[in-house]
C-alpha cells in the first residue's frame, strides 16, 4: 500500500477541523434557542369551544327588510301564484331595465336581489342572470313556462305534426317537416312582437328529430319519405386485411 503524502494528511486534518467547528456552531445555536425559550416562553394557545347554548339568529344573504330595497316595488305573481314563472321573472327584469331614465347596473342588481329576498323565485342570483342572458331581449327564445325544465321548449307537438301528415294528400318529405316546424315557430315568436326577419329557421337536428319521430308512427309511416343518407365510398383496405 502507498503511504499517504503529507499534503493528503494535512487536507484530511483540515476537513476534520472544519466539521468539528461546524458541529460546535450548531450546538451553540441550539443552546441559545433553548435559553431564549426558557426566558420568554411562547403564549399558550387556548382553543375556545363554541357555545351552542345561545341560539344565534340565522343570517340571510338577502333580507327583504333591508333599507336598500325600500324604493323597489315588485309586481305580484300572476293568477294568484306564490312565485314567478321564468317568463314572468325575465319579463319584469327586462321591463325594469327599459325604464326611462335607464337604471344603472347596481339598481338592476337590487331589483334581482329583491326577487330573491321576497322568495318569489326559486333560483340563485347567478342562475337568474343566465336566464335573463339567454331569454331576455328581442330575437331570443322565450323563457320556459315552469322551473326545473331541461332543454328548450317544444316548438310543435309530435301529435299535431302527425295530424298534419295524415290530413295531407301528398307524400311527406323532410322539407315539409321543416316548413311545418318553421311555420309554428314564426307563429309563436310573432306573439312576442318579433318580425319574420328576426326569426331563424329551425336547425337540422331539430328537423331530423321531428321527421324521425314521424317514421316511428305506424299509421302515417307509409306517407313519410325517409331522408336520403349519403353513403361514403370505402377507403383503401390495409395490407393485412382479411375479408370475411
Amino acid at each position: 500500500k502507498k503511504v499517504p503524502t503529507t499534503d493528503t494528511i494535512n487536507g484530511h486534518h483540515a476537513t476534520l477541523i472544519l466539521l468539528h467547528k461546524r458541529r460546535n456552531h450548531i450546538n451553540e445555536q441550539i443552546l441559545m434557542q433553548e435559553r431564549r425559550l426558557r426566558e420568554r416562553p411562547p403564549p399558550k394557545h387556548v382553543i375556545k369551544k363554541k357555545d351552542h347554548s345561545k341560539n344565534t339568529p340565522k343570517r340571510f344573504r338577502f333580507d327583504k327588510n333591508d333599507t336598500k330595497y325600500e324604493g323597489i316595488a315588485l309586481p305580484p305573481p300572476s293568477e294568484g301564484n306564490l312565485i314567478y314563472t321564468p317568463a314572468e321573472a325575465v319579463g319584469h327584469i327586462m321591463d325594469f331595465m327599459q325604464r326611462v331614465p335607464a337604471p344603472g347596473r347596481s339598481e338592476v342588481r337590487l331589483f334581482k336581489e329583491k326577487m330573491m329576498a321576497e322568495k318569489i323565485i326559486p333560483i340563485s342570483i347567478s342562475q337568474l342572470n343566465c336566464l335573463v342572458k339567454v331569454h331576455g331581449g328581442p330575437g331570443k327564445e322565450p323563457a320556459p313556462s315552469c322551473w326545473n325544465t331541461k332543454g328548450r321548449a317544444e316548438i310543435l307537438s309530435i301529435e299535431e305534426l302527425a295530424t298534419k301528415v295524415n290530413d295531407s294528400q301528398l307524400i311527406w318529405d323532410i322539407s315539409k317537416t321543416c316548413d311545418a316546424v318553421w311555420a309554428r315557430k314564426k307563429e309563436k315568436f310573432a306573439k312576442d312582437g318579433m318580425s319574420a326577419e328576426e326569426i331563424k329557421p329551425p336547425d337540422r337536428k331539430t328537423v331530423n328529430a321531428y321527421h324521425t319521430a314521424l317514421l316511428s308512427i305506424p299509421e302515417i309511416a307509409h306517407k313519410v319519405v325517409k331522408p336520403v343518407i349519403i353513403k361514403l365510398k370505402p377507403g383503401p383496405k390495409p395490407k393485412n386485411f382479411q375479408g370475411v
